[in-house]
């Protein structure tokens, strides 16, 4: 069965199995971003990327095979996190001028994957760029990219 057919079937069901299923498909991505964030703006972990909430968190040094906070990481990658928190409205992201391959990708709450910044998809010049909430109804200022942040 196509997985968008066993999605109608599992919604449209009141069966308690049926119903734990979608639970656990919603839910479990919210757990464990839940869990994530408890861990990486925790004071006295590692210091393998954690630090305060709206602030750009980088490793202190290369990942290897022992660190597991990542699926797969590459052992040639300086890695950095940030989780963002807009309750009091947009951030603003300065990147400066980059004369070498760099990425950040903005994930939201599903893992899903909502914008880039970095050399293949904003360039290598720098930019400032507005990152907003999905309530957020202004104006993004002139000289500035925007973007939304999806499910918060």
């Amino acid at each position: 069965m196509a997985l968008d057919a066993k999605m109608l079937q599992l919604t449209a069901s009141n069966k308690p199995e049926d119903i734990a299923t979608l639970a656990y498909i919603w839910g479990y991505p919210l757990v464990t971003v839940a869990g994530s964030y408890a861990y990486y703006t925790t004071k006295g972990v590692p210091n393998l990327g954690e630090g305060p909430v709206n602030t750009i968190n980088f490793a202190r040094q290369l990942s290897n095979t022992t660190w597991v906070q990542y699926v797969s990481p590459n052992v040639n990658t300086l890695y950095g996190n940030a989780w963002l928190n807009m309750a009091n409205g947009p951030l603003v992201l300065l990147i400066p001028p980059i004369d070498r391959y760099y990425v950040m990708q903005f994930m939201d709450t599903f893992g899903q994957v909502f914008a880039y910044v970095g050399a293949r998809a904003t360039g290598s010049t720098g930019g400032t760029f507005l990152i907003t909430g999905p309530n957020w109804n202004g104006i993004v200022p002139n000289g500035m990219h925007g973007f939304l942040i999806g499910y918060l």
